[in-house]
């Protein structure tokens, strides 16, 4: 597993936790796989950190998501009769009550083949569009779906069915092991935003009603669970360390050895070292970080800053799923002096942070020293040390830019101006 990086709020002191997955004996590889359908399940619950994994898997891998709980709604938006429905705004919070309304009055109009037939037409849609990858979310939030027998019910005889059109590779289970939720769901209360308002103290409300929301989701997902482990297609995630960038490293890692093609990393860091001194305040195993030495990467001598980088971006293309951060060593070649013949390019600058504010170690910082940051289009991190120039920190954040873009894409032309992270 390769570093990730930091969010705030995802500090964690000591030991750097382990993500396990267990996979099923049936999920193989995707050259082993003969229709061009790829469609995924995925399941999670309160503190699963389901959300950043299906955006992450959407943009790291391109998977489209269809989300269930929106179908339906969008489904029985057309018989509530709502100025808001007529209009259009399927999203208006008074569609959504109408619709809850509905399904409580007549819970027996939604069914598990009518929500997979709608899924059905949804993948239909999105595959004229030339879309191959699909990341459904079929168990909805809203209790007025949870709570309806038939949709939430034994689901064998719908999911075979479905399948016949629809093979699924596997479903995705981020699942809390059950001698880890009561302690994840006292730490999610205690970090809820009402319960800080009061000064941090513990409310048991929130604990039975966390606890309540989690019943509720195990309970509705237990026969598909059962289904795809039945099937030998259950991949189960231990999210319990709760750590959201752990987690997705570990569900990239997963889905990069099953064959599946990355977009691109997330959020690569790339440290430019430009000096000895420099490599020797970091401890970059301690980081998780790849080190390369540029000088290896390249035959040709003299070298040019463009084979350089180009070089650079290779390297990172072919190991970015192993490693999302990147320790770049010189040795003897002087970028600075070869970057004294190149033009000056207009790009957005950073603050200056440490190490650790961008590469998540689990564990105590240990070196403040801060650093200079240059974000490109892509969402790759080029750092520096605090002392570089301004113009050679742009200059070098350019030029891996664009060889990023021409590894990627093919792309030629004028190189890329970068923006600062968000």
């Amino acid at each position: 597993m390769g570093c990730v990086i930091s969010k705030r709020g995802d500090s964690t002191a000591g030991r750097l936790p382990v993500i396990e997955i267990k996979s099923g004996s049936s999920i193989k590889p995707m050259e082993l796989y003969t229709t061009n359908r790829r469609v995924v399940f995925i399941f999670g619950g309160p503190g699963s950190r389901k959300g950043r994994i299906v955006n992450d898997l959407a943009q790291g891998y391109g998977f489209q998501v269809v989300s269930i709980e929106k179908l339906i709604l969008s489904h029985f938006a057309r018989r509530v009769s709502t100025a808001s429905a007529k209009r259009g705004l399927i999203g208006n919070m008074e569609t959504t009550n109408q619709v809850e309304q509905l399904l409580r009055r007549q819970p027996q109009i939604l069914t598990l083949q009518l929500v997979l037939e709608i899924v059905k037409t949804d993948l239909e849609m999105k595959e004229q569009t030339g879309s191959s990858l699909f990341l459904l979310d079929l168990v909805p939030n809203l209790r007025s779906m949870l709570q309806v027998q038939t949709f939430i019910k034994t689901c064998d005889t719908e999911m075979e069915q479905f399948e016949r059109e629809w093979p699924c590779l596997l479903a995705l289970n981020l699942a809390i092991p059950e001698n880890k939720v009561a302690e994840n769901l006292r730490s999610l209360v205690a970090k809820s935003p009402t319960h800080l308002l009061r000064d941090g103290i513990s409310d048991e409300k929130d604990i039975m009603k966390t606890k309540r929301r989690y019943e509720e989701y195990a309970a509705s997902v237990r026969e598909f669970l059962r289904y795809f482990d039945r099937n030998h297609r259950l991949a189960t995630v231990d999210v319990s360390c709760g750590v959201a960038d752990l987690i997705w490293a570990r569900v990239s890692e997963f889905f990069f050895n099953l064959g599946f093609k990355p977009r691109d990393a997330l959020n690569t860091v790339i440290f430019f070292v430009l000096r000895d001194q420099d490599a020797s305040m970091y401890d970059f195993k301690n980081y998780r970080m790849e080190c390369v030495d540029i000088a290896d990467l390249v035959t040709q001598t003299p070298v040019e800053l463009e084979q350089l980088f180009d070089a650079l971006s290779k390297y990172v293309e072919k190991y970015r799923a192993a490693s999302e951060c990147f320790a770049v060593r010189f040795g003897d070649i002087n970028i600075l002096e070869m970057l004294k013949y190149e033009d000056d390019r207009q790009i957005f600058f950073l603050d200056e942070k440490d190490l650790d504010h961008y590469v998540y170690t689990g564990r105590e910082k240990v070196n403040g020293a801060r650093l200079r940051a240059v974000c490109t289009t892509e969402n790759h991190i080029c750092l520096f040390p605090a002392d570089t120039d301004v113009r050679a920190c742009k200059q070098m954040a350019s030029l891996y830019s664009y060889a990023r873009r021409r590894t990627r894409d093919g792309v030629s032309g004028p190189r890329p101006s970068l923006v600062p992270p968000s």
